[in-house]
């Protein structure tokens, strides 16, 4: 049996949100028992090992800890996401990114695997997938020589299977990253009235904000070309991990290195 002396530690938010969490939990847990002590005049309690009393309602011991975290978390919506350094952290602790190319076997693989790696080394809960939009590859792993280049650099994508990019991902990803210009063609054609502009860029400009800059399809070409493709896609990745990432988590991967 596993016995969590902190239930608000494996939650991959700052310090700073932990600390209000757990001080609402404290002030919570101060008002329950105290009205569970006055209410134990009138009613006489029942076996700790049936119920645990809130003053209120009696409870089944097993929903203890998620009662309380009900209550801490109401309380923290209701207070602390007021200030707008709160609200960043809690919008950048867990995203959820798509990383589009064409084919969906050579670049995007790539993106995903790359991002996926430095957030999680990063200590952040993010999300990364791909797609593509011509849909000639449904179903297949990725490019040997992709698979090949991210194995050298510590990285398996030999897992991944591409899929065809949908209108409905506009609504599923917070940010939507495409590896090139015809590829936000290609989404705006497959995505029509739902395509939103505010969600989707070119991967680059992460890097160099407004050149546009393409990633070039190694399709084509020899390994050599996959990997200039992950070099530029590694840098890239960093420098969305410094522009997102919360403070917190920065520092202990700097730490860590």
């Amino acid at each position: 049996m596993l016995t969590i002396t902190n239930p608000l530690e494996p939650l991959n938010i700052s310090r700073r949100v932990c600390a209000a969490l757990q001080q609402a939990g404290g002030e919570h847990n101060a008002r329950y028992h105290a009205t569970a002590r006055r209410r134990s005049e009138e009613t006489p309690p029942l076996p700790r090992s049936q119920t645990v009393s809130f003053g209120i309602k009696r409870f089944p011991t097993e929903f203890e800890t998620a009662y309380q975290l009900f209550l801490i978390f109401t309380f923290y919506f209701d207070h602390a996401c007021h200030d707008k350094a709160s609200i960043d952290l809690l919008t950048f602790a867990c995203m959820k990114i798509l990383m589009v190319c064409l084919g969906n076997i050579c670049r995007s693989p790539l993106a995903e695997g790359i991002l996926q790696e430095k957030a999680f080394k990063a200590g952040l809960n993010w999300s990364v997938e791909s797609a593509g939009t011509n849909g000639y590859h449904t179903g297949d792993p990725p490019h040997r020589l992709s698979q090949k280049v991210a194995k050298i650099n510590g990285i398996d994508i030999s897992k991944q299977r591409s899929r065809r990019f949908v209108p409905e991902d506009f609504k599923t990803y917070d940010k939507i990253y495409a590896l090139a210009a015809d590829v936000i063609d290609e989404i705006a054609y497959i995505a029509k009235d739902r395509f939103d502009g505010k969600k989707i860029d070119l991967l680059m400009n992460e890097l160099y904000p407004g050149r546009n800059m393409d990633v070039p399809d190694p399709w084509y070409h020899e390994e050599p070309a996959y990997h200039e493709v992950y070099k530029m896609i590694d840098r890239v990745c960093d420098a969305i991990i410094e522009k997102y990432a919360p403070a917190t988590a920065r520092k202990a991967r700097l730490d860590s290195n």
